[in-house]
């Protein structure tokens, strides 16, 4: 067979038309595959939850073990988001493991799926494992461990997470200096949002990665009156989701039905909203609410006047929600110490 001479420069033009070639190949496969996803039929269990927000019962017991802050709803609502939801055709994100509660609920479920044969680990596990204050605290009343502030608790997490550690790949450190690399995520638990910078930088490194018409979302602080950053960006992405459990006691369940624009996305990340623009949107999330969710939502708004406005704004507005709102309206654990943590927020910044 006679060969074929080539110039250097033809050769260089046919490779760059090749590696154009998978490229866009690539890309249509991608599209086919999300296209197929979006069409994958849901079994009852799944069209159950979706309706009526109920999970499993039948839970094993290795769920509820493992101390943290996670209530036993949100154990029993991650446990089946995993075992009945979950395809295979994208990851499995939790971000802000703690002790591994959250971590254990995902990953029992995983186990449990019909047909739980995974090539890797499905499941992201993300913290820093380092004791705060708040941490210390809890270790000291829970579990009798004294620990000083920054110190590692990692140990403690490994310990709980063991039986299921084939399932789980581990990334530990600061979330702000770790990029998701891989492809689709498909359940995205977050309990990480604690600062701005954390919540833009979960949006940024997340968000994009999230499959239309499959994947969940769980905000751990939804009903949290300390960060109300998250309720500005949730609601200026609010045609992104649509709810599905308003309340499994502090999250929310969402499932993702739109990507954002680019503009949208970038609005949240940089939060690039004016004062009136952030009233008007965490205003928009507590009407969005059915009356009895909207306690917790509303302090924030409190906080959220405090840091916009100063005190006497931040004031106003809590004896306003207080007038609603009471531990006989709202159906929250909590809702008795927020309150009290609000006020003293509230009084510490007129010293």
């Amino acid at each position: 067979m006679p060969h074929l001479h080539l110039s250097k420069g033809r050769q260089r033009s046919l490779w760059s038309q090749i590696r154009e070639f998978s490229h866009v190949a690539r890309d249509w496969l991608r599209k086919v595959r999300r296209s197929a996803r979006k069409a994958l039929m849901v079994d009852e269990a799944a069209v159950a939850l979706r309706r009526t927000g109920t999970f499993a019962t039948a839970v094993p017991p290795e769920v509820y073990a493992v101390k943290g802050m996670l209530s036993h709803k949100e154990r029993d609502m991650l446990y089946t988001l995993a075992r009945d939801r979950f395809t295979g055709s994208g990851a499995v994100i939790d971000a802000g493991s703690l002790f591994g509660a959250s971590t254990v609920s995902l990953a029992a479920g995983l186990a449990d799926r019909q047909g739980a044969d995974f090539i890797r680990p499905p499941l992201h596990s993300y913290d820093h494992f380092l004791i705060n204050d708040y941490i210390r605290a809890f270790l000291l009343q829970e579990l009798q461990i004294d620990r000083q502030v920054g110190d590692s608790f990692y140990d403690l997490y490994q310990r709980n997470i063991e039986p299921y550690r084939h399932l789980i790949s581990l990334h530990r450190g600061d979330l702000l200096s770790q990029k998701w690399t891989a492809d689709d995520i498909e359940i995205l638990f977050l309990d990480v949002c604690k600062s701005p910078q954390l919540n833009s930088h979960v949006l940024q490194e997340f968000l994009p990665h999230l499959i239309p018409g499959l994947s969940v979302f769980v905000q751990q602080d939804y009903h949290h009156p300390h960060l109300p950053w998250i309720h500005v960006t949730m609601e200026a992405l609010n045609r992104c989701f649509e709810v599905e459990t308003e309340s499994v006691e502090e999250s929310i369940l969402c499932r993702f039905v739109n990507p954002p624009t680019e503009e949208e996305l970038d609005a949240c990340i940089t939060y690039s909203f004016s004062p009136t623009e952030q009233l008007a949107l965490i205003d928009s999330a507590i009407e969005r609410l059915a009356p009895q969710n909207r306690g917790c939502v509303a302090l924030a708004k409190a906080i959220l006047c405090l840091s916009l406005f100063g005190h006497a704004a931040a004031e106003k507005q809590l004896a306003e929600l207080l007038s609603v709102y009471s531990e006989g309206n709202v159906p929250f654990r909590n809702w008795n110490v927020y309150v009290e943590q609000v006020r003293r927020r509230i009084a510490i910044s007129n010293r």
